[in-house]
């Protein structure tokens, strides 16, 4: 019998599963239901799972660190979105509130930079004021902003645990154009500056390559610039000019 398989066989065996057929296997027999209870299932196939698409977790968590209850949840809100998606037309679970954003005029109407995966902070943007803002949809926290001038291009890194990274250019009548390096605290939703450094107005938008690295792009002169913004390093790529850039 199935239940009867050494403890390896079954994890190879339900390595062929979908997420929720691997909730099947606790109705199968008692053996089962104790299998089921294995942390090493579960990080296996919310792993296998995390390759196809999004889980319902932040992309940075870390699953090896959680415990089976804490993988469960992880993977049962993850079947209910998968499932909510595939119907003909999604349910909308429940809506949030009005947050106020801002003591400023109502018609300033903000642009959305991001939405934090696996969170409920949104990352907005008011033109007029050339501030950024940081706003918990929930409204269990409080908002918080930064003044930006005048912002041409923005990238974000949502793979850190415990902090969002947004690299953005940002262009001043007094203080020229910028390339600057904000980090979201997710617990505290602090905004602070990490990096900043002068670039020039002709670069293209950022790009991170890692947690510490960014690059930049210069379409004139065909280089590229890459930045540790930890290390306050660069260098410098040249490229072919005859390189074909899809756009």
């Amino acid at each position: 019998m199935l239940g009867d398989s050494p403890f390896d066989i079954l994890i190879v065996i339900c390595s062929y599963l979908e997420l929720s057929d691997v909730f099947s296997l606790a109705t199968v027999c008692s053996t089962l239901r104790k299998f089921a209870n294995s942390k090493y299932l579960w990080i296996d196939a919310l792993k296998r799972t995390g390759r196809i698409r999004s889980l319902a977790c932040l992309p940075s968590t870390n699953l090896t660190q959680m415990s089976v209850d804490e993988l469960k949840c992880i993977a049962h809100r993850t079947r209910k979105l998968e499932y909510n998606w595939n119907q003909r037309r999604p349910r909308i679970v429940r809506s949030l509130g009005p947050i106020q954003y801002s003591n400023a005029n109502p018609q300033l109407l903000p642009d959305i930079l991001a939405v934090i995966p696996g969170t409920s902070f949104v990352v907005l943007h008011l033109r007029r004021l050339e501030k950024m803002l940081v706003c918990d949809s929930e409204g269990k926290k409080p908002t918080r902003s930064i003044d930006i001038s005048t912002l041409i291009h923005h990238t974000h890194w949502f793979h850190e645990p415990e902090c969002h990274l947004i690299a953005l250019i940002s262009d001043g009548p007094q203080s020229g154009t910028w390339l600057r390096i904000l980090s979201i605290d997710l617990e505290s939703l602090e905004i602070r500056e990490i990096f900043a450094t002068r670039t020039h107005p002709r670069v293209s938008a950022p790009f991170f390559l890692d947690s510490s690295t960014i690059g930049l792009v210069d379409i004139i002169n065909c280089t590229v610039a890459v930045i540790n913004f930890i290390r306050d390093s660069s260098a410098e790529i040249v490229l072919k000019r005859d390189l074909a850039v899809k756009t």
